[in-house]
């Protein structure tokens, strides 16, 4: 059986065929795995530092060596989306200019983030049931907390 090398090769491959893992979890790191996770409505929750620690080994040895396809040298291309393997062995995009700002107190926002912060402003908000919408009494206790929070240690 001969390997299918043309551009579109990973296109054709379904989702599920292109994020598996390039390796399978032993009994015994399953075991730990298990034995450090806790279900919450039918879904499984592991510890974090139990399962990237376990997964961070067995990325170790099957993640590509510099260089070789799924790399930051050499990404997988997959409709115009570039991938690369993460330390723990999954397939993650690869986003090449994140770039974090941050405005000082002595910073003026320009012309174009002025016009950002006035389209935000006019969005209306979208409550969701992650981000509830909360009651006067709720926002007042806010409030509250935040103004004794701001007050001297003295003055509390």
């Amino acid at each position: 059986m001969s390997v299918d090398t043309s551009v579109n090769y990973l296109e054709k491959l379904s989702d599920e065929e292109f994020f598996k893992k390039r390796y399978t979890v032993s009994e015994a790191d399953q075991a730990v795995l298990d034995k450090n996770s806790v279900v919450i409505d039918g879904r499984k929750y592991y510890r974090a530092s139990v399962k990237e620690k376990i997964l961070k080994k067995y990325a170790k040895e099957s993640n590509p060596k510099p260089g070789e396809p799924g790399t930051i040298e050499n990404p997988l291309v997959r409709f115009g989306k570039e991938y690369v393997y993460s330390e723990t062995g999954e397939l993650i995009e690869y986003v090449h200019d994140t770039v974090h700002y941050t405005l000082r107190s002595d910073m003026k926002p320009t012309v174009s983030q002025k016009k950002m912060i006035l389209d935000a402003s006019r969005t209306p908000v979208k409550y969701s049931d992650d981000c509830p919408e909360l009651n006067e009494k709720d926002l007042n206790e806010i409030l509250k907390r935040g103004h004794k929070h701001k007050k001297p240690i003295d003055d509390v």
